[in-house]
């Protein structure tokens, strides 16, 4: 059995920052491919842009991911858990500055458990979501596992 992931989009998210002020952050998600079969893997890039007028502070560390991945009702699926180190960086983005984070996922799913180890998800429709620090964008990169 083949399985796919196809993505369908891209959307531009905003997110606001957990600094008191009014400015907000924008998260753009992308992927290297709109396809994601078996054995494969895809690049999730998510560029974070400060349009605003004063300098904004991003967690910055490489794990967890920048991102999610979610069921189209919203739970969150994916990626797989990751070994992560207990690491603060927090990253200062001047006004009109940005920076990309980038990492490689091959469809693998959160493990069920606590000691259960990543499965890969079934086909389905899923999408892949900006996260960055503890904000969590309303828009999103739909996608859709097929066989």
């Amino acid at each position: 059995m083949r399985t796919k992931i196809v993505v369908m989009a891209v959307f531009l998210a905003s997110c606001s920052a957990l600094t008191g002020s009014k400015e907000s952050l924008r998260a753009t998600a992308s992927v290297s491919s709109s396809v994601l079969r078996p054995g494969e893997s895809i690049v999730v890039r998510v560029t974070v842009l400060n349009p605003g007028t004063i300098p904004l502070k991003i967690g910055a560390n490489a794990c967890p991911e920048q991102w999610v991945v979610s069921r189209t009702d919203g739970t969150i699926v994916g990626p797989g858990s990751r070994i992560c180190s207990l690491e603060s960086r927090v990253q200062v983005l001047q006004p009109g500055e940005q920076v990309v984070f980038s990492s490689v996922w091959n469809g693998d799913a959160l493990p069920v458990g606590s000691n259960d180890a990543n499965t890969m998800l079934p086909p389905g429709n899923y999408i892949i979501k900006p996260y960055v620090i503890a904000l969590v964008s309303t828009n999103a990169v739909p996608i859709q596992i097929v066989q």
